[in-house]
């Protein structure tokens, strides 16, 4: 369950950096995200040895979408349609039930 949590943070997080790329143009930015997503790779390498890769790829995904849509909302101020919060639902489930 701990690689789970941290590969769906460094999963969300390039996202974050990404944006703030496109906002001030600085490379460092892109940088951070490289090499955070070189990090997820290591979490990946620990998590499959636990889990099968199609449960625990699944897990790590739907947590980085939840995080990526909370700083949406929290942080820019996005304000999600009705499609956004059915499949934020759905998400939610998808975890119960792989669980």
């Amino acid at each position: 369950m701990y690689y789970i949590i941290i590969g769906g943070v460094l999963s969300a997080l390039p996202v974050v950096y990404v944006k703030k790329y496109i906002e001030t143009d600085c490379l460092y930015f892109i940088y951070i995200a490289i090499i955070i997503n070189t990090l997820l790779l290591y979490v990946y390498s620990k998590l499959f040895r636990e889990r099968e890769a199609s449960i625990g790829y699944a897990f790590v995904k739907i947590i980085s979408i939840i995080m990526v849509m909370a700083y949406g909302m929290c942080i820019l101020g996005e304000h999600p349609d009705t499609n956004k919060k059915i499949g934020l639902i759905l998400g939610i489930f998808t975890l119960y039930y792989l669980s």
